[in-house]
């Protein structure tokens, strides 16, 4: 019963890894479509919180606004605090990037990329890279501490 709490509690966090992996390459995608095809409009401020994640620091996530072909789009984005406080304070339009074909897809000007996700994908790699060389090393010990029969 312990092997198999093991093996899913294992199963669990590689998922959540590739999770974060996808979400990290997505944005990076993401991002770069947007530096491509972006075209620019005013969106309207609807909610900044600041958020506090522990050692990570402080972020802010924003709510906005903002209408393409007479459609209306609420967006929400994870910002660094700087940009948030800086929004805080500022006026209650901010103009954003959007891909024309798909104008559900946006980001503000002053943050163009959810910088956390993709900090968040290079933690996993490091990590599944460590894990990896580690899981290299054990199987290159076991293999050669194995007698010979040669």
């Amino acid at each position: 019963m312990a092997d198999l709490l093991v093996i899913a509690g294992l199963c669990a966090g590689i998922l959540l890894y590739m999770i974060t992996l996808i979400m990290g390459i997505w944005e990076i995608i993401t991002a770069h479509r947007l530096k491509k095809h972006a075209r620019s409009t005013t969106a309207r401020i609807e909610d900044i919180d600041i958020k506090s994640a522990g050692q990570a620091g402080t972020y802010g996530k924003i709510r906005f606004t903002y209408t393409v072909n007479d459609t209306t789009y609420t967006k929400k984005q994870t910002i660094n605090k700087y940009v948030a406080m800086g929004l805080l304070s500022g006026p209650k339009e901010v103009s954003i990037l959007f891909l024309p074909k798909k104008p559900s897809v946006a980001r503000l000007v002053q943050a163009p990329t959810n910088t956390m996700r993709i900090r968040s994908m290079v933690i996993v790699l490091i990590t599944l890279v460590v894990v990896a060389l580690l899981i290299l090393i054990g199987v290159l010990l076991v293999a050669n501490n194995q007698p010979s029969y040669y």
